[in-house]
């Protein structure tokens, strides 16, 4: 490493990946994962996402590359059980975010499992993080200890509008990000209906889709709705 720059760093790895450099990948990957949001901050997304999918892409050509993931996903896991408050829920994403680009999503649910026993605090701040898992492993009443209709709907709008406002910004958005933020509202809000109604919660469940329609009115989006009102999603 001779750079402290973290995107360099990140373009520098994804290039020694192409190239099959794979120890100079694997030693830059793990410089920008342990350095990116000390040094930027605004990284954090990139982090999780580029960047992991880049480490990936290596650990499937280069076994020490995957033994370095597994064990960065292992010590965020442990850092997440000595930590408190918002360092826990960082440690929680980056396990979170490892094992979706390991497909060992199981493990993130069974971790949950055992913050929902032991660190109910914590668990409720990453619910978040782990609600479209536990959903799609129906673990719905899981999901129902934590669920607050209102309080996550109200943000769900607000992602969308802050994502249709920069969809309008010459140079940033377009119809495609518009499509991507209206597939994203809908999602969302569909499973928020659906978990809902699949723990007893009715009128909560009636009073997202009324507040989600003076939002976005769609017919499609319509139908779904109504769907999730039953539980199907």
């Amino acid at each position: 490493m001779t750079t402290t720059e973290p995107d360099q760093a990140l373009r520098e790895a994804m290039a020694d990946v192409v190239a099959g450099r794979h120890q100079a990948a694997l030693a830059r990957l793990l410089w920008f994962h342990q350095n990116a949001i000390r040094l930027q901050p605004s990284l954090s997304g990139v982090r999780r996402s580029y960047a992991l999918h880049a480490w990936k892409n290596l650990a499937d050509r280069y076994p020490p590359a995957m033994k370095a993931l597994r064990k960065s996903r292992d010590i965020a896991r442990d850092d997440v059980r000595t930590h408190k408050g918002r360092a826990a829920g960082d440690h929680y994403a980056d396990f979170a975010a490892i094992n979706h680009y390991l497909d060992e999503e199981p493990r993130t649910i069974e971790f949950f499992k055992w913050l929902h026993k032991h660190r109910p605090k914590i668990a409720r701040d990453v619910y978040h993080r782990t609600e479209e898992v536990l959903a799609r492993a129906n673990e719905f009443k899981l999901c129902g200890a934590y669920i607050d209709g209102e309080e996550q709907f109200t943000r769900i709008r607000h992602h969308f509008r802050v994502s249709m406002r920069l969809a309008r910004k010459p140079g940033i958005g377009g119809a495609g990000y518009q499509r991507y933020a209206r597939k994203s509202f809908s999602e969302k809000t569909t499973r928020l209906v659906a978990l809902l109604a699949l723990n007893g919660r009715t009128v909560e469940a009636k009073q997202v889709v009324v507040r989600a329609k003076r939002v976005w009115f769609d017919a499609r989006f319509t139908r779904q709705l109504a769907l999730a009102q039953q539980g199907r999603f």
